[in-house]
This record gives structure tokens, C-alpha cells and sequence, in this order.
């Protein structure tokens, strides 16, 4: 059962994210030159959230925090990709694959983040989905950024 997202739900980032990124920070601490990325990454695993509003996303994550309005988006997308190793890597992206929400926006603006690390995901796709009504396309890794499938045509085309 799906919890109903209202304006203001928060997400945080999932239990085994947060853990790898504070293991990872105290094991970079403990070399002094790596302090500072211990330090940035202890306190953005911890500052990480996904909020909805009542136009949009704000998405704060390890690399700083994007806005998504959802009346700007013109295509979504989803991108997996396959994490090869395990342990820690499986557990940093959420998953064996790391799924990243993608989107364009009207002014051709890409936009993207690893959904698979925040907690409860699934629910975070549908809620766009279901706001945005747009389908969810999806899409490769492409030689340089993403590649998008064609566009459909009005005719089927």
C-alpha cells in the first residue's frame, strides 16, 4: 500500500545510503587530507531530501539541490543502470540497479538524480508520474549524457 503524497512530503535518503556515506566519512577522516570530503560527505548524506510542494520537487543530494517544477517538464524518463560489484556499491545507489529520475524541460534544460537512493522511490515515480502526466520513458546512457528514445507523433508516427 502507497502512502498519499501531500504538499510537503519529505524524503530522506534510505537507511543503507546514509550508513555507506558515514562509514565512508569516518574512514576518510581518519586520513588528514581527506578530511574535508569526509566532512562534506557526513553532512550532505545527512542534509539529503526530496520535498514535494505544490508546483514541483526540490531535491537536495551529494551534488547540491535542483528544483523540478513540474508545469516546465516536457519529457520524464527513467535511466537504470546495472551496479556492478557489491557491498558498498550495491548499498550507496539504492540498490543492484541505480535508477535515476530524468527529465527535459520546456527550454531543453536536463535534469536528472539517482532516485534509487532515497527512501521509498517507487512512490516518489508514481507521485511524479501522477502530477506531472507525463509517461515515463525509458531511456539509455547515451555517448555523452542520456539518449532519449524518438518522440511518438500525434499520427503514431
Amino acid at each position: 500500500m502507497t502512502a498519499e503524497v501531500t504538499v510537503g512530503t519529505s524524503y530522506r535518503f534510505a537507511p543503507q545510503v546514509r550508513t555507506v556515506f558515514a562509514v565512508t566519512s569516518v574512514l576518510c577522516a581518519i586520513l588528514v587530507v581527506t578530511l574535508p570530503i569526509a566532512i562534506w560527505w557526513m553532512l550532505s548524506s545527512r542534509t539529503a531530501r526530496l520535498v514535494f510542494d505544490a508546483t514541483g520537487m526540490t531535491v537536495r543530494g551529494m551534488g547540491g539541490t535542483q528544483r523540478w517544477e513540474f508545469g516546465e517538464l516536457e519529457r520524464l524518463g527513467i535511466l537504470a543502470i546495472e551496479i556492478r560489484g557489491g557491498g558498498p556499491l550495491v548499498a550507496v545507489n539504492g540498490g543492484a540497479t541505480a535508477m535515476n529520475l530524468v527529465g527535459i524541460t520546456r527550454s531543453g534544460k536536463t535534469l536528472k538524480f539517482m532516485l534509487s537512493r532515497f527512501e521509498r522511490w517507487e512512490e516518489i515515480l508514481a507521485h511524479v508520474e501522477r502530477s506531472t502526466k507525463l509517461p515515463i520513458e525509458s531511456v539509455r546512457r547515451g555517448l555523452v549524457g542520456v539518449a532519449w528514445p524518438p518522440k511518438q507523433t500525434a499520427g503514431g508516427a
